[in-house]
């Protein structure tokens, strides 16, 4: 968690030290999270998930685009290998092409909208901000403008925390990505300690996917600084 809010390495986990991260983990659909690709589809649940078509199309792009990313071998051991330039530039073209593909979707939300189209904003804001940065291999902390941050510390105060639990995974992935660069003032430390809370919610019910969770997150970072290490990913 920390690694991921102050995108940088802890002192315990340097960034020789690789690991592995599986590409899929058995959990609850209700648990679906962008950054693990899943046979379930998110345009298969979103109903019961309480979410909309164009949510669903979102998160299944971005979980694609995440999938894509630690899938890219790493050059350490072979250097004369190119095949790690060529995936990042698929990673690249990928991501800017969910960007724009999504950027320009109407976004109507007021005082009277419902939760789903809350939510929808949310996941929008969440999913511009990953894809943007990844396209332009730009840190998520500055992605993030104080303009869409403030909106999303807004549309989370608005969601009730019943609708949250439905979809505690998606939950994560969002305020994962707003973590890092949200200061240190009432706002900031507001959205770490819930991103805390949320991932020990999770990993109480699915230890792994909490786990995993940080990780994946952690190697998208990486890769967006330098191309990283430790993103192997294992079938």
């Amino acid at each position: 968690m920390l690694s991921c809010s102050f995108e940088r390495d802890l002192y315990l986990v340097q960034p020789q030290d690789s690991f592995i991260i599986p590409s899929s983990l058995s959990y609850p659909e209700s648990y679906s999270t962008p950054l693990f690709a899943s046979d379930t589809k998110f345009k298969d649940i979103y109903k019961r998930l309480g979410l909309s078509p164009a949510v669903a199309s979102i998160l299944d792009d971005v979980s694609f685009l995440t999938t894509t990313i630690l899938s890219i071998p790493t050059s350490k051991n072979n250097p004369a290998d190119c095949s790690p330039n060529k995936g990042s530039k698929f990673a690249q073209s990928t991501a800017l092409w969910i960007y724009e593909n999504y950027h320009l979707l109407p976004i109507n939300t007021s005082d009277n909208s419902s939760t789903i189209d809350i939510i929808y904003e949310t996941i929008h804001i969440s999913a511009m901000v990953y894809t943007s940065a990844i396209a332009s291999r730009v840190p998520f902390s500055l992605s993030y403008t104080s303009e869409l941050r403030l909106k999303l510390y807004e549309n989370l105060r608005r969601v009730d925390l019943s609708s949250w639990k439905k979809m505690p995974g998606i939950l994560l992935w969002i305020l994962f990505v707003a973590c890092p660069g949200s200061g240190n003032d009432v706002q900031g430390r507001l959205l770490r300690r819930t991103a805390s809370l949320t991932s020990i919610y999770l990993g109480f019910r699915a230890l792994a996917l909490s786990h995993w969770c940080l990780r994946r997150l952690w190697g998208v970072q990486r890769w967006i600084v330098d191309g990283g290490y430790a993103t192997d990913s294992e079938e």
